[in-house]
């Protein structure tokens, strides 16, 4: 009688994932982090802004003097005036050339209304909002999409690790001759698969596995059968 083996499900479900399903995790986390990160305002910037307001005030004039330009029978007018700042309180002088014709009748003790345009710049400090990622949305489909597939992906190696144990606990235990052996398209490289024939005649592979330490073609293995499923086992995968 073929004595059982116990099963190694913590092993064989390493064996399946191991540290390939840390990177797929490891991005996934990232990727949803960064998506769900709040956004960084940017740092405090300073402009300049210019203020201007309008103020009436009276222009008195103080002297009145032609001058002729040679060029108009008319002669221009230079107006010497002075006015009260309305935001010092202080008397301010100023003159100003009047072409021909304009302010006809101006006089000495004139009083003429006139409209200051005061601009003024203050620099002033400016805190601009965050603005959205616009990868945000894209990090976070990744984000899901991996760990999507790598649920799928823990669920295939966890239903496979279910079907060992079935096959180890209570399963038919068989007698098997290797049939060979084929290159395996997943786990490391140069690793190679047993394929087997058990005393009832049907066929199964082993997992991926190191060529030099597998049995030789024709060498007689020992192979559980699941009862759920009907896969084989070999002993040396459980």
């Amino acid at each position: 009688m073929i004595a059982r083996q116990s099963p190694r499900p913590v092993a064989l479900f390493w064996r399946l994932t191991g540290w390939k399903g840390l990177l797929p995790l490891g991005t996934g986390a990232l990727f949803l982090l960064i998506g769900m990160a709040e956004p960084v305002p940017p740092p405090p910037r300073t402009e300049l802004r210019e203020t201007s307001r309008s103020v009436d005030v009276d222009l008195h004039v103080l002297d009145v003097r032609a001058v002729a330009d040679g060029l108009s029978d008319v002669p221009m007018r230079i107006v010497s005036y002075e006015w009260r700042d309305p935001e010092t309180g202080a008397m301010r002088q100023d003159s100003e050339m009047l072409p021909p014709g304009a302010y006809d009748g101006v006089a000495v003790g004139d009083v003429l209304p006139f409209t200051f345009e005061y601009i003024r710049e203050e620099e002033i400090v400016v805190q601009d909002e965050a603005t959205d990622w616009a990868l945000a949305p894209v990090l976070l489909g990744l984000g899901g999409l991996i760990w999507a597939i790598l649920a799928a992906w823990i669920g295939w190696a966890g239903w496979l690790v279910a079907s060992a144990w079935r096959a180890a606990t209570d399963g038919e235990v068989r007698e098997a001759r290797v049939t060979g052996r084929s290159f395996a398209p997943t786990g490391r490289q140069g690793a190679v698969r047993l394929g087997w024939t058990d005393a009832v005649g049907s066929t199964g592979q082993s997992l991926p596995g190191d060529g030099d330490l597998l049995p030789a073609n024709g060498a007689v293995i020992v192979v559980y059968t699941d009862p759920v499923t009907g896969r084989g086992w070999w002993e040396g995968d459980l």
